[in-house]
């Protein structure tokens, strides 16, 4: 008995006895483990994360809206002669900005026309000095826009309103207009068949309509005819009398060149003084489809469901 206890005590002697070997063996636990905890707990955060953005980051990410496009685009400019302001619409099927090279184009003009130091610059100052007391005089240019659409056609029109001011008491006010479609501009030759005079049967149409649909408008209807060039065709309704009308010829065709597409019809939009009294402003003048129907292209008819 006394044998075994005392093999035990010596092996719990060694057990506990501190070596060369188990002091390097602490020595590399504890510069060891160190890393390992911190390399499995990056390892579990990033798990998680990956999961948190997954469940709940994503569907906030999606139903974040995009970022829109401005509708419109603004210029201004202003010198010690001029004041210029435009804005154009930034439409989507305008593919080839149509739009913006046009009033691009008409504000160069512009600002060529009237830079100090220019013809009417020196015009006007000329102006100033005979007449001292003569209010300061500033042109302005200001074009502004408004739209129609036909969902049935799936179209978008634009009536531009150009006004100008360059001293007096009334500016004029000219209109451009443009028409798109899923395939770009659309042009009114591509809805209108103007060949055998029905470019001149569809004025004489306006002329009908034009003061039913607004009387107080076209009071004066020899303004209105001749805006037209109706009142210059000799008896048989189709010979232009140069005699009359002063002219080499007249393009029937032109009275129908600003125009916006609706469900309904077509609406023809005029500068101003054209075919009505500057009080007036720019008339517009509407036709249905059913009217039109006889000066459809055959295209553009078979794509149109005539009520």
């Amino acid at each position: 008995m006394e044998s075994n206890t005392n093999l035990t005590s010596t092996r719990l002697g060694r057990a506990h006895e501190v070596t060369t070997f188990s002091k390097y063996l602490a020595l590399t636990l504890f510069i060891l483990l160190p890393f390992v905890g911190g390399y499995i707990g990056y390892q579990y955060g990033k798990a998680s994360v990956t999961s948190v953005a997954n469940s709940n980051l994503a569907p906030i990410v999606a139903e974040m809206p995009a970022v829109e496009e401005p509708l419109e685009t603004t210029f201004e400019e202003v010198t010690d002669f001029y004041s210029i302001t435009t804005v154009v619409p930034n439409e989507t099927k305008d593919t080839k900005n149509v739009m913006g090279e046009y009033v691009e184009n008409l504000v160069k003009t512009k600002q060529e026309e009237w830079k100090i130091g220019g013809e009417a610059y020196q015009a006007e100052a000329q102006v100033t000095a005979d007449f001292p007391d003569r209010p300061k005089v500033t042109y302005v240019l200001d074009v502004r826009y408004s739209s129609t659409s036909s969902m049935k056609l799936g179209t978008v029109s634009y009536v531009f309103s150009i006004s100008e001011m360059t001293g007096g008491a009334n500016g004029n006010v000219a209109i451009t207009t443009f028409t798109f479609d899923k395939n770009g501009q659309v042009s009114i030759e591509s809805i209108l068949n103007f060949a055998d005079n029905n470019d001149i049967a569809l004025s004489q149409l306006l002329a009908g309509v034009a003061p039913k649909q607004t009387p107080e408008a076209f009071l004066l209807l020899d303004q209105l005819q001749e805006g037209l060039g109706i009142a210059y065709l000799k008896s048989d309704g189709v010979t232009l009398d140069k005699e009359l009308c002063r002219c080499d010829g007249f393009f029937f065709g032109s009275n129908f060149q600003n125009f916006s597409v609706t469900d309904t019809g077509l609406t023809f939009t005029f500068s101003k003084f054209a075919i009505a009294p500057g009080a007036v402003s720019t008339p517009s003048i509407s036709l249905t489809w059913a009217q039109l129907a006889p000066y459809l292209n055959q295209s553009f008819a078979e794509g149109l469901a005539l009520d």
